[in-house]
This record gives C-alpha cells, sequence and structure tokens, in this order.
C-alpha cells in the first residue's frame, strides 16, 4: 500500500484572534503527530479566503479518522471544533511512491528503525519490509501518545545528520549509531522489549549496515534484506544490563 498526500482545511470563526486560532491549529496538529497519523514534523500549513489548509504525508487513507484518535487527540479536536465555523474537512490528494504502508494484517514480528530519505514511522513490518502506523501499535507503559518512538527516530536521524555532515564529530556520531553499547541503541533497545511485551510480537533493533558493527556481532541475523537486524533478545542481554 502507496503512502499517501493529504489536504486538510479548517475553517476559523471570523471573530477569533489570529495567534488564538493558530495556536489551537497547531496543537491538533502536533496530536495528530505525536498520534503517529500525519508523518512530516515540518508542515505545509497556508492561509486563503479565511481557511487554512495543511498538507500533510500520511500512512494509509484512513490514517486521519477519528477511529484512531487517543484522548489528547480528542481534546485538541474538540477545542479546534468549537472555534471552527466548518467542520474540517480532508482529502487524498496524491499518492506517495518512495515508501509503503505494511498490509501484512498482523505482522510477525516488528523492527524499530528510521529510513533517512524520507519521513516514516520508525516501525516496520519484518515480513513486507514496509512502515506500520504507529496507531496500530498499542501504547508503551504510562504512555499518552507514540512520543517516545518518535523521540528515539528523532535522536537517530539527529546523529545521522552529523554522521554525514561533521567530519570532527562524525566519527563519534557513528558510534552512536552503530556500536551495541551507546546510549542510543541502549534507548532503542529498551523500547524494542518494551513494545515486544505489549504486541506479544518479537521486536527487533535495526543497528545499521555498518560492517564495522556487523563484525561485532555473531548472532543470527533475521529475514530483512538489509544486513544489521539482530534479534533484541540477544542483545538485550548485553545492553539492558
Amino acid at each position: 500500500m502507496q503512502l499517501e498526500i493529504a489536504k486538510y482545511s479548517f475553517y476559523p470563526q471570523n471573530n477569533i484572534e489570529e495567534n488564538d486560532w493558530e495556536h489551537i491549529l497547531y496543537s491538533f496538529f502536533a496530536a495528530l503527530y505525536k498520534n503517529g497519523q500525519i508523518l512530516n514534523k515540518y508542515l505545509d500549513v497556508g492561509c486563503s479566503e479565511g481557511a487554512y489548509t495543511l498538507y500533510c504525508r500520511i500512512a494509509e487513507p484512513e490514517s486521519l479518522d477519528g477511529a484512531f484518535y487517543k484522548d489528547a487527540c480528542w481534546e485538541a479536536y474538540n477545542a479546534l471544533l468549537e472555534k471552527s465555523r466548518a467542520k474540517p474537512q480532508f482529502e487524498i490528494v496524491a499518492p506517495i511512491f518512495d515508501a509503503s504502508t505494511c498490509n501484512c494484517g498482523t505482522p510477525e514480528f516488528y523492527v524499530l528503525h528510521h529510513p533517512i530519505l524520507y519521513e516514516s514511522a520508525p516501525v516496520f513490518c519484518g515480513k513486507c519490509e514496509a512502515m506500520v502506523p504507529l496507531y496500530r501499535l498499542p501504547l508503551l507503559k504510562n504512555a499518552e501518545n507514540y512520543e517516545p518512538l518518535l523521540d528515539w527516530a528523532r535522536e537517530y536521524l539527529s546523529y545521522y545528520a552529523i554522521y554525514l555532515n561533521s567530519y570532527s564529530m562524525g566519527k563519534k556520531a557513528g558510534r552512536m549509531l552503530y556500536s551495541v553499547s551507546s546510549s542510543l541503541t541502549k534507548m532503542g533497545l529498551r523500547l524494542c522489549h518494551e513494545m515486544a511485551l505489549n504486541t506479544g510480537k518479537e521486536f527487533l533493533y535495526y543497528l545499521g549496515d555498518s560492517e564495522s558493527a556487523i563484525g561485532i556481532h555473531k548472532h543470527k541475523k533475521v529475514g530483512l534484506k538489509e544486513a544489521g537486524v539482530f534479534r533484541y533478545k540477544y542483545l538485550q542481554e548485553m545492553v539492558l544490563s
């Protein structure tokens, strides 16, 4: 299943202050992002003839449905609706061909990973290797949304940007990405451990395709085409203690 670009239109009351409206609107966007219903952190928002329009990347045509809302989404949506002159409307405007969404139903196992070249959820199906929308997954214990997974993804991408662009800090960033004992890897493995308990499925950590990283490990690699995926239960014994 291909990802989609959606157009989401909003209609503020005529008498509301612009700053007040934008605070309400962006609070709703933040709730959708933290719930995995929109994928792009940096939003393309326009205003014309009294309407605000968001163009956003979504995992599947029904991603924006209220059926997937958590409490924070409903709270933000109801606050938005109270200050709107008309109900928000969304439509699918274009498919995205650089990525796909898992259509396996219930994956056999999951992989925590984040691609570098496009915006995505940080969880993938171990069988079809396509992205799994976060709202399909149970929340972590005591979490109101999927921000713990998104925090890991942001940190991963930050280190990758340093790895590519900084000569002085590149080696340190590389160790964070590819070392089994780095704080980033430990953070990811703890998430994998918790998500495995929550889903009842094996939840693997994608360490990376670095030859030096692969050389450290002698454990069995699991079913993905890329190198560097190892069973979290072996790794957690090393780094979670």
